[in-house]
């Protein structure tokens, strides 16, 4: 038989300090997603009514039935859609159920973590990923104790796209809103050592200018990320035929 431990009523001070006999019951009723009934109490301090299902964690879901199938198939990498066909309902009721889910497993890990005693050694891994559209890449990275396997944490951060953007590309980004600087990496005309643009326009070629002005990493070629020497002239480029 269920004896609720305190009144959920956070202003009750049955609540932060009960006593013995705090509650009186109330009846059952009979929710449409159970096939028993679940009992009904009263506060005899702050005189508010709760039932059993207010200390679940699956309180007002209508189909709690599915958390345990949406579980597995978000664990076996099913996308949201698919998971909706199979579990016949919207794909709204999967986003929601998702992020119940992640939000509890939040919570499980730190309440280990806080009582964890982790000695090494660690592992680090990296998924690099997509939000919206491709123009927005994202990175994944988790940290885990490589014995128990135990994930010690996880984070989620921009990147910069890699590689050069085409003029249809560049429309289609700026299409989608993305705003985040393309390309990361971005290579000297002539040196075949790479540079990172700092705060050049957004897919600038270091020929056009707006790009990086530093001198080549390499240091070897003598150029400029914006192909000048170092002595501020234009070096003559060399035919392919001369």
């Amino acid at each position: 038989m269920f004896i609720p431990i305190r009144c959920p009523n956070t202003d009750c001070r049955a609540h932060r300090d009960p006593a013995p006999g705090f509650f009186v019951r109330e009846g059952f009723y009979h929710p449409l997603c159970r096939s028993h009934a679940v009992p009904r109490f009263r506060c005899r301090v702050c005189r508010r009514g709760f039932s059993r299902q207010t200390f679940r964690a699956d309180r007002r879901q209508k189909k709690p039935s599915i958390n345990a199938f949406c579980l597995d198939l978000m664990v076996a990498c099913v996308g949201m859609r698919q998971a909706a066909r199979v579990l016949g309902v919207a794909r709204r009721t999967v986003e929601r159920r998702f992020a119940w889910l992640a939000r509890h497993a939040a919570d499980f890990q730190a309440n280990r973590l806080a009582a964890a005693c982790l000695t090494g050694p660690f592992q680090l891994d990296e998924l690099e990923s997509f939000e919206a559209n491709r123009y927005q890449p994202v990175t994944v990275p988790v940290l885990i104790e490589r014995r128990s396997l135990f994930i010690v944490a996880t984070a989620v951060g921009p990147l910069r796209r890699k590689g050069r953007l085409s003029p249809q590309q560049r429309l289609r980004r700026a299409a989608t809103g993305a705003t985040r600087c393309s390309p990361s990496i971005t290579r000297t005309p002539g040196c075949g050592t790479s540079w990172h643009a700092c705060g050049g326009a957004p897919g600038a070629s270091p020929r056009r200018g707006g790009a990086c002005r530093r001198t080549c990493a390499s240091r070897r070629c003598g150029r400029t990320s914006a192909g000048e020497s170092r002595t501020g002239r234009e070096r003559p480029r060399r035919r392919p035929w001369a």
